[in-house]
C-alpha cells in the first residue's frame, strides 16, 4: 500500500522520472504472495493505482546499496533490517511525530 500511495504521490507532483518508488518485505512468509485483497479494496476506493501482477519480494543486500532511502513501516521492520546490517533505515512515522504513533498498522491483520 505504501508503495502504491508514495508512486501516487510523486507522479501527482510530476516526479516520476526524479524519484523511483519500490518495496520489499523484510520476512519471507509474504514472498511470491499478491498484493493483499484489503489493500487493493482500499487502493481501489481511494483512486489510488497498483501494479495488478505484483507479488512480494524479499529485500536484498543490493537494494540497501542501489536505494537512497530505505524506509521502515514498524519496529518490527526496523529490527529485521537491523539483524540484516542496514543501519540507516528510517522509520515513516518518524517523519510524523506530532501523531504519537511509532508504528504503521498492517493492513493485512486490518481486513
Amino acid at each position: 500500500m505504501a508503495e502504491a500511495l508514495l508512486r501516487h504521490m510523486v507522479a501527482e507532483a510530476g516526479l516520476s522520472q526524479c524519484i523511483h518508488v519500490a518495496s520489499a518485505a523484510t520476512s519471507r512468509w509474504e514472498i511470491g504472495e499478491p498484493i493483499h485483497p484489503g489493500t487493493r479494496d482500499v487502493l481501489r476506493l481511494n483512486g489510488i493505482a497498483w501494479e495488478r501482477d505484483k507479488r512480494a519480494t524479499q529485500i536484498t543486500h543490493e537494494d540497501f546499496r542501489h536505494y537512497d532511502y530505505i524506509v521502515a513501516m514498524d519496529s518490527e521492520n526496523m529490527d529485521d533490517l537491523r539483524r540484516a546490517g542496514l543501519t540507516t533505515a528510517l522509520r515513516l512515522l518518524d517523519f510524523a511525530p506530532h501523531l504519537g504513533v511509532r508504528d504503521v498498522p498492517d493492513p493485512y491483520f486490518h481486513h
